[in-house]
């Protein structure tokens, strides 16, 4: 008699076991034993956001999207040219940014006028000199097309190639000032000479101003 209940017992034991084990409330608490396993991490340059005043992120991280425009005067000798251009950047390592501008540009030459159409794009390295204020160079380089011209005249598509140098300063939470000084050289048409054909390469030189903000 005594073996019997000995041996109904432990089989009630493990049965109780068995159901234990089974129980969810049981295997959340035995999963909770165990650390989490590691979630993967972004890269440094991922789009950063909330940048500025009060943030941990600051102007000129690796991550940071900042958009914004840019206008640019030009005057010379019976000459005078303004433009405005949309633009958006990212940096895409600390302190070095790409950037893309879209700039329409009206000049006046004497008695005549037209309208230019560029497209850049625009990598720069931005080199801080205090907590709101940087250094700025920029190397812009695209197409350039004159899509307007009172004489008439057809333009082939050109190349454009345009440094700046200037100052980025920060203004308010999340603003930036960019005062900038340009030279801008032009390949408008082509036009044949003695052996061949040249291109005609226009000059220019400028002051800018620049606001952007960052996200």
């Amino acid at each position: 008699m005594l073996k019997h209940f000995q041996m109904f017992s432990l089989s009630l034991i493990g049965l109780i076991n068995f159901f234990t084990f089974l129980n969810p409330c049981y295997a959340r608490n035995t999963a909770q034993e165990y650390p989490a396993p590691p979630m993967p991490q972004y890269a440094e340059t991922k789009i950063k956001e909330k940048a500025g005043y009060g943030s941990s992120i600051t102007y000129g991280n690796a991550g940071i999207v900042e958009l914004g425009g840019l206008a640019q005067l030009s005057l010379g000798n019976e000459y005078f040219q303004c433009s405005v251009s949309p633009k958006a950047g990212w940096f895409f390592l600390d302190n070095f940014e790409i950037s893309a501008l879209i700039t329409f540009s009206h000049q006046n030459w004497k008695k005549t006028s037209c309208t230019h159409f560029d497209l850049l794009a625009e990598p720069s390295y931005h080199h801080p000199f205090s907590k709101t204020m940087f250094g700025f160079f920029g190397l812009g380089f695209g197409i350039s097309k004159i899509i307007r011209d009172i004489a008439g005249k057809t333009h082939d598509l050109g190349m454009t190639f345009q440094p700046r140098l200037g100052m980025n300063v920060l203004i308010g939470q999340s603003g930036i000032l960019t005062p900038a000084l340009f030279l801008k050289f032009t390949s408008s048409d082509m036009y044949p000479v003695a052996g061949g054909t040249a291109i005609k390469i226009s000059p220019l030189a400028g002051i800018g101003i620049e606001y952007t903000i960052m996200l």
